[in-house]
């Protein structure tokens, strides 16, 4: 009998211990998503992020995570019916004797990577893939032919140079290209009291950038934040565990979110520190006036650029600029010299034309990227009249919007400076929204791996003989990872 007893406890026991290998394996993935799921409302309810605020005073601290996952474990393993109180046999009776945070991946860690992926995955629900690839292109588009036709502004420095001293250009150009003159081109009339182009952007470019598009320039929001407040002027926290990276498909997501999140100077966000975000997000200074400024220098930019390639392909817009270079420099010039004020004309009459897109797109209205004939509105030979004539805001014309332009923008902007100054404004709304100054982003946990030891001492060996030899506890040990992304 004592034979078949030692046996049967000692059986007993053995599955007791699958039991508790069983316990430790769902405690330690319990006591972690626990823990997780107290993620930062105020972060959720506004930007729909999830992060675990790892945050005391104003510094990172694992240690109150740590201690408070320790207590959950604890509760979990006492072996107490709450239902009737009292105290029951608990067959599988062990303490959480350690319990450790080995790994864990900040929002601010790999330029705000985490905080890219999860955005991403929000908005994979709420937008077609399809049309984002197009939007892309477009943006790409853009940009390389911004690069290919260089500086246009550079060339009305160029001609108003020529101009400056035309003998000494008249000679060079010359001495450069001797032989048979070029065949001139053919011309158009040209109003006696024209005004030259050059003259007038010259006038208009010492106005600040603002006032040239904007009419009530008193009326641009002054919010600001103290940049020495912010994360870009700390010793940020280092997480050690590095997340998924974004892919191509991510990346586009991540600045959509940011498009919908953020507000902009056609969707003020009247409840941020800064009211117009998504010029914030591009251009990254600490107040609205800045940031508006830097958008229209870069959309004055853009407009210029494909105003001056339009110009290029119409055929009686060249002859008009052609015309006009050969009364402001002379008919007896080199024909490089005229081609040089010619292709400062144009330029200037490009930049007029910007400026009159600029205050379009600002007043609600569309631009298309490369515009038709109909769609011109600037007279090159009384370019001051149609610069402050009233915009084409209120027609009914094709073409993309101030946020579409921000999107081309934005889709031109490299993600990490957009994530992490996208978690900086996040920062400085929620410290003022919430009232609490300490608020960090590199305190927001994103990825945590949790080491857990678990220890329990043996039940049946020890009776009737069973167990011989054993006189130690069985130690288990735990290692989980959980990501909200």
């Amino acid at each position: 009998m004592t034979m078949i007893l030692s046996l049967i406890f000692t059986l007993l026991e053995s599955a007791r211990i699958y039991g508790l290998q069983s316990q430790a394996t769902s405690e330690s993935r319990l006591v972690l998503e626990s823990e997780m799921a107290q993620y930062n409302r105020a972060l959720y309810e506004q930007y729909h992020m999830y992060f675990l605020e790892a945050n005391a005073d104003g510094a990172l601290s694992l240690s109150s995570l740590e201690s408070a996952m320790q207590v959950l474990g604890m509760e979990n393993l006492q072996g107490v019916h709450r239902e009737t109180e009292r105290s029951a046999m608990n067959l599988y009776a062990m303490n959480l004797t350690e319990c450790q945070i080995t790994q864990e991946e900040l929002a601010t860690d790999n330029d705000g990577q985490a905080f890219a992926v999860q955005a991403a995955a929000y908005m994979k629900s709420r937008l077609l893939l399809v049309g984002l690839e197009a939007l892309y292109e477009n943006a790409q588009e853009m940009q390389q032919m911004t690069e290919e036709n260089g500086d246009v502004d550079g060339l009305m420095q160029q001609a108003d140079d020529t101009l400056g001293d035309l003998e000494a250009a008249n000679e060079a150009a010359n001495a450069a290209s001797p032989g048979e003159p070029e065949e001139p081109m053919e011309t158009v009339p040209v109003d006696e009291d024209f005004e030259n182009p050059m003259d007038h952007v010259k006038d208009l470019k010492n106005q600040t950038i603002l006032s040239q598009v904007i009419d009530n320039v008193s009326a641009v929001s002054d919010s600001s934040f103290k940049e020495e407040q912010d994360l870009f002027h700390r010793q940020l926290y280092r997480g050690n565990y590095t997340g998924e990276k974004p892919g191509m498909t991510d990346k586009l997501l991540f600045k959509e979110y940011l498009l919908d999140q953020f507000g902009s100077y056609r969707k003020v966000n009247s409840q941020g520190v800064l009211k117009y975000e998504q010029e914030y997000l591009i251009c990254g200074k600490s107040s609205d006036k800045e940031n508006l400024t830097k958008i229209v220098e870069k959309l004055l930019a853009i407009r210029e650029v494909a105003n001056y390639v339009f110009l290029h392909k119409d055929t009686e817009k060249v002859t008009l600029a052609y015309s006009m270079a050969l009364l402001i420099g002379g008919p007896s010039l080199n024909p490089a010299v005229i081609k040089v004020i010619q292709e400062g004309i144009i330029a200037a009459w490009a930049y007029t034309e910007s400026v009159q897109d600029v205050k379009t797109l600002l007043k609600g209205g569309k631009i298309s990227m490369i515009k038709e004939a109909g769609e011109w509105e600037s007279n090159l030979q009384k370019l001051s009249e149609s610069t402050y004539e009233q915009t084409a805001s209120e027609k009914l014309m094709p073409g993309i919007d101030y946020a579409g332009y921000l999107r081309i923008l934005m889709y031109m902007t490299a993600e990490k400076k957009l994530a992490m100054r996208s978690l900086n404004l996040m920062e400085q709304n929620l410290r003022q929204q919430t009232n609490n100054p300490n608020f960090r982003m590199d305190c927001m946990i994103g990825t945590m791996s949790v080491y857990t030891k678990y220890e329990a001492g043996p039940l049946f060996f020890g009776l009737f003989g069973s167990g011989n030899g054993w006189d130690g506890n069985y130690r288990m040990e735990r290692s989980n990872l959980f990501g909200y992304q």
